[in-house]
């Protein structure tokens, strides 16, 4: 791979046992970035977030974080911390019966921080709407401020590289600009690598800076989010 940073994934075969979902398909998330995957259900878009964190099978191709390989011998528990990667995926898994600071403090106690206060300050300054919900019960929250929970969470272990699967999966509008706000600031001032991958159109315009369209498996389109403006075309033509 001639370029090293962020993730890049090259000519990338995977799937589930003996089934292969996709096949060939190359990447690039540079540092700074938020790209996105776009395409029809069952198009694969999932099955490359999992190959990423050892969750599928890949029959061939590479993947690469920073410069480093990811190989399936690798525990994917130890892939995911020494790589700095997290992935959220589109049903979160926070703990309901905690309340959001709890379950922002057991990631705080996992990293070891020496001031876990500071550190739920700014997820939650960035999350607005949680911040006077830190004392709720995550269950007994809707599933926009869910979802916010965790991402909080995610940004709190400042990974290098964020896979986001559907986030602004059953989000109202206003809610999906807070989280893609967020995500854009985050990939900005972390200098992180953002990989979404998203089945609506509309809540990616002004946050992607590269588009990706799946279409049975394969990459159909590479290239600018303008293309996101032409959403009937694309739908009947990519998806």
């Amino acid at each position: 791979m001639p370029d090293t940073c962020g993730l890049v994934i090259s000519d990338l075969c995977a799937g589930y046992g003996k089934r292969q979902v996709i096949s060939d398909v190359s990447l690039r998330a540079a540092p700074g970035s938020v790209i996105a995957i776009i395409g029809g259900n069952g198009s694969g878009k999932s099955t490359i977030l999992r190959a990423i964190i050892g969750k599928s099978d890949v029959f061939a191709g590479v993947i690469g974080v920073d410069g480093i390989q990811v190989d399936a011998s690798v525990d994917v528990t130890r892939r995911v911390r020494e790589l700095r990667i997290d992935f959220v995926p589109q049903k979160n898994a926070t703990f309901g019966e905690l309340t959001v600071e709890e379950n922002l403090k057991i990631s705080g106690r996992a990293l070891g921080l020496a001031d876990p206060v500071t550190a739920i300050a700014r997820a939650l300054e960035v999350f607005e709407p949680l911040k006077g919900k830190r004392g709720q019960r995550v269950a007994s929250l809707s599933g926009g401020e869910r979802q916010m929970v965790a991402l909080a969470d995610a940004l709190m272990r400042r990974p290098h590289v964020l896979l986001l699967d559907e986030p602004a999966a059953g989000l109202s509008s206003n809610v999906t600009r807070l989280v893609f706000d967020a995500i854009g600031e985050y990939a900005r001032s972390e200098n992180a690598a953002v990989l979404i991958v998203e089945h609506g159109l509309k809540s990616l315009r002004g946050v992607v800076t590269t588009l990706y369209v799946l279409r049975r498996g394969i990459v159909s389109y590479a290239g600018g989010p303008e293309l996101l403006d032409f959403q009937s075309d694309l739908a009947a033509v990519f998806l």
